[in-house]
């Protein structure tokens, strides 16, 4: 069960897991609270909304964790005066991130001239695929109409980021794929573009290296262009990654239930039929055996 420690003038919430080496309970940092303002906003002092909000960003991101949220909003209104009034440095460092990024890139990318450089011209063509799919991710983000724009899965308007002034959203979730650009790359091999589809995939998993859907995509890509080798690689890889996902503690007979455990599932059971296109037919049984026999 999460809580709320000091560290410093900073509060922290964190999360007790046991080592299944060691034995000993480790704690792993969930949040930093950095100012008196910020913690305000989380605990929903002058807004439920914004705490609301911080709630969902939360527990979306630790789906294997049960927040007590009474105790917690009660231990971070005790703790607040530890902190400073205001702390804008994790907003500045975020935009100061993506504008040196951005100006990296820039810079690279008006280097590399193909009009005087056979070198150049080489390197364009070598990321002609990724530089597609970051104009198509460029645009997307651009594209206003979206902006205020976002419904949950019943259709019903969601929470807004209502400008996120403390970039919560940026410190949760700047590991995870946005859901949006996979629902896009999904929807392009839905459509049989298997192409495109593959361009973006392949991006998003080099950016997010950890994406275990990415690469069961990539793998179905495969499968679909008779390529059982690469696919049995890339099924690997979801296996490996999906399997780190799981929460710390987890029965058997809530894998079907529990999400976490699908992108493993997914894995699993394609690396099956990749065997199969591969004409390694025991290898395909053992693995679904396994498969039955884990979930």
């Amino acid at each position: 069960m999460p809580f709320v420690r000091s560290h410093g003038n900073q509060v922290l919430i964190v999360h007790g897991e046991r080592d299944k080496v060691t034995g000993k309970v480790n704690q792993r940092k969930l949040f930093t609270l950095y100012s008196k303002v910020e913690a305000a906003a989380a605990i929903g002092e002058n807004n439920q909304e914004d705490s609301r909000y911080f709630r969902q960003l939360l527990e979306d991101a630790n789906p294997e964790i049960k927040f007590d949220w009474t105790n917690l909003k009660n231990d971070i209104r005790k703790k607040m005066p530890e902190l400073p009034d205001l702390y804008p440095l994790r907003q500045a460092r975020s935009e100061d991130g993506f504008r040196k990024a951005l100006d990296e890139f820039v810079k690279q990318l008006l280097i590399t001239d193909p009009q005087h450089s056979a070198a150049g011209q080489a390197t364009l063509q070598a990321y002609a695929d990724d530089l597609a799919a970051l104009t198509l991710f460029i645009n997307t983000r651009l594209d206003q109409r979206y902006w205020h724009a976002y419904k949950d899965e019943d259709g019903e308007d969601a929470l807004l980021d209502r400008g996120d002034p403390f970039c919560w959203r940026y410190e949760v979730q700047s590991s995870e794929v946005p859901g949006d650009i996979e629902e896009i790359a999904a929807s392009l091999f839905e459509a049989g573009e298997d192409e495109e589809a593959r361009k973006l995939f392949n991006v998003l998993t080099r950016c997010f290296p950890t994406y275990a859907d990415g690469y069961n995509w990539l793998g179905l890509i495969d499968l679909r262009e008779n390529k059982p080798k690469e696919a049995l690689e890339q099924f690997r890889k979801t296996i490996k990654y999906g399997r780190s996902l799981f929460p710390k503690r987890i029965a058997k007979s809530s894998y079907w239930s529990d999400h976490s455990t699908r992108p493993y599932m997914r894995g699993m059971q394609n690396l099956g039929l990749a065997l199969i296109q591969a004409g390694r037919f025991k290898e395909s049984l053992d693995i679904c055996q396994q498969l039955e026999n884990d979930c």
